[in-house]
Order: C-alpha cells, then sequence, then structure tokens
C-alpha cells in the first residue's frame, strides 16, 4: 500500500465531508466492496446491486453515505457525502483481495462520526482475503467489536466461501452474514437482500426482526444461503426485484 494512500485513509473520518449532509440526525451508512479481478464475471449484477442499493436509501431518509472500493488498494468513492448528492457507479474490477485492509482502515476512525442516527457497515466480498499488509483478521475483529458495542450495525456478504464462518471470524453475529452464489441471479439476490436489511434498520425495526427477515429473505431468493459456499447448482433461476422483496 502506498504511503499517501494510508494518510488518505487514516483520516477518512477526522473531518465531515463539506457534501456531508449537517443533519445530525442523518443515518450512516459504510458500504465496502470488492472490486477485485474476480469479479468480472459478475461486473454487471454487481454494479447495478451497488446502485441499487444506494438509489433505495436515498429513499429511506437522511443519510450520509461512505463508499469504499478495494483490490489490493483501497479507494474511496464517497467520503460522508449526502447520499441525495450520490451518482452511478462504474465498478472495474482488477486486482487481489485486501479484505482486513479495506475494513480496518475504513473504520479505524469511525468513532469520531457523531449522529444520533443509525450507523450501519454493510461488507460485500467475493472472494477470500489474499492482499492485506496492515490489518490482521484478530485487529479486524477488535475494532468491529468496539464499534459493536458503540451501537453500530453490520452485514456482511460473501461468495466463493462460508459467509457465516469468515464474517464470525471478524466480530459479526451469525444472523448478520449470508453466503451468495458468484452468479447473477446470487449477486442479485445478495444486493437485494442488503437493501431490505438496511432499510429495515433504518426503518425503525429492531435488530432481532430485521435478521429473521434477512432470513426470510435468505429462504425466498435464489442464490442464497445462511451457511456454506454456494454455487450456481444451489441456486434457483429467476429475476430478483427489490422491491418485490420488501413485501
Amino acid at each position: 500500500m502506498l504511503d499517501n494512500q494510508k494518510e488518505v485513509l487514516d483520516d477518512l473520518f477526522k473531518t465531515i465531508s463539506p457534501a456531508a449532509s449537517t443533519d445530525l440526525e442523518a443515518d450512516e451508512i459504510i458500504l465496502i466492496a470488492d472490486r477485485s479481478g474476480s469479479m468480472f464475471s459478475i461486473r454487471e449484477d454487481a454494479q447495478g446491486g451497488i446502485n441499487t442499493f444506494i438509489e433505495e436509501q436515498r429513499k429511506t431518509g437522511n443519510a450520509n453515505l461512505t463508499f469504499i472500493e478495494f483490490d489490493e488498494e483501497i479507494d474511496a468513492v464517497y467520503e460522508q457525502t449526502d447520499i441525495k448528492n450520490t451518482s452511478d457507479y462504474e465498478l472495474i474490477p482488477r486486482g487481489g483481495t485486501a479484505l482486513y485492509d479495506a475494513i480496518g482502515f475504513t473504520l479505524a476512525n469511525a468513532d469520531s462520526i457523531k449522529t444520533t442516527g443509525k450507523k450501519i457497515v454493510v461488507i460485500v466480498t467475493d472472494g477470500g482475503e489474499n492482499a492485506s499488509h496492515e490489518w490482521t483478521q484478530e485487529n479486524v475483529f477488535k475494532r468491529i467489536e468496539s464499534l459493536k458495542k458503540a451501537g453500530w450495525d453490520f452485514l456482511f456478504l460473501a461468495a466463493n466461501q462460508d459467509g457465516m464462518a469468515t464474517g464470525m471470524r471478524l466480530g459479526m453475529d451469525r444472523g448478520e452474514t449470508l453466503s451468495f452464489a458468484s452468479t447473477s441471479v446470487g449477486t442479485q439476490s445478495a444486493y437485494a437482500a442488503a437493501v431490505n436489511y438496511t432499510s429495515n434498520l433504518r426503518g425503525g425495526m429492531s435488530k432481532g426482526d430485521s435478521m429473521s427477515a434477512l432470513d426470510m429473505d435468505i429462504k425466498a431468493m435464489g442464490g442464497l444461503s445462511k451457511t456454506g459456499a454456494v454455487d450456481e447448482s444451489d441456486e434457483d433461476e429467476g429475476s430478483i426485484d427489490v422491491n418485490d422483496t420488501n413485501d
């Protein structure tokens, strides 16, 4: 990782972005999304899923969005930006998977965020850690554990691996994880589930009820599983309409 990149990420939450909402009741949403080379086969669906996720969160009240994309490098697409001021995102797959560094540097100074609204982190990856240099699994676990005690909520979505096992090693609860097939259907389903879970929390649903609703989505949508890796043979082919999954 380049030194100047590390400095930028270390300072990520030390100042409020000029584009951020000044509403101290605004929700804070952090999206950390994999853009590594293995995303190429699902690029259009992942890109569409991210844009739909952001679009749907615009409809759920005031929020600031921090959106981090990563491979072996980490870039901020948005830093605490009023979600109404965001635009369409283009995903360009490349490189390896510095998952620990992406999570660690993004959340290192998240304690400085001051809001009475919801604070939600969504992490999406389609591969295992293979490129981090600064953060370890143990350090990420401690960081997430600390933020959860401070009222942050998390959702971890993973392809090509057991999402529950990986997520729990990083500090997630069982109910905050899912595995998705690295296919069109699986990717669409994963982002549809992320939309619902985040919107439910922001809409006032309890964490327990939001987890139960997530479990129902996992059972109802194609290409998702609570435990174990999901492959194409496990999914029911079909189109996923995000709006239909909120019923």
